[in-house]
């Protein structure tokens, strides 16, 4: 663009923050001059450095690639939640990475053997005689399971067991 002087010119857009990205405010200049130093325009927030558009977006509350969304689904620094449909905070299926949980979305560990039952999750106790595997290890009524009774080997077949060689078990 040329001036009426003669003056070689262009679109200069106001970029308070420093970003490169202007907002639609322009003024047509021989180079550029503060505030007007950018030369695209599309900043959807002239006063944070870090939102711009094809910026990448974090979870931070901002809409930093200014599409209009804030922290959306693969944003950097998510989290990967799971489906949690009897809320043990144990999931299935594959994770979505979200800033924070939805609807139904909400477990951040995955492995649940069954998300129909809040009493059956990775880590929880055993519990003897409920004929349930209650902590998904494919193995109910295992020893040490909570209401388990000591047995203690009996090599000589006395009826009396060695104290140092025993387990707790169901039956």
């Amino acid at each position: 663009i040329t001036d009426a002087d003669g003056f070689d010119t262009g679109i200069f857009y106001k970029d308070s923050d420093g970003d490169g990205w202007g907002t639609a405010v322009s003024a047509s200049l021989c180079a550029a001059y503060p505030p007007f130093t950018a030369t695209e325009t599309g900043d959807c927030n002239d006063a944070e450095a870090a939102a711009y558009p094809a910026a990448q977006e974090y979870c931070n509350g901002l809409d930093d690639n200014c599409d209009g969304v804030t922290d959306e689904f693969g944003a950097k620094n998510c989290t990967n939640y799971y489906i949690d449909k009897d809320g043990d905070g144990w999931g299935i299926g594959a994770p979505v990475c979200n800033c924070a949980k939805s609807d139904t979305h909400t477990a951040t560990k995955a492995g649940d053997c069954d998300d129909n039952a809040n009493d059956r999750y990775p880590g929880r106790a055993e519990i003897c005689g409920d004929g349930i595997d209650s902590n998904c290890n494919s193995d109910g009524d295992e020893p040490d399971a909570v209401g388990c009774i000591p047995t203690y080997a009996d090599a000589d077949g006395d009826s009396w067991g060695n104290s140092a060689v025993g387990l707790c078990l169901c039956s």
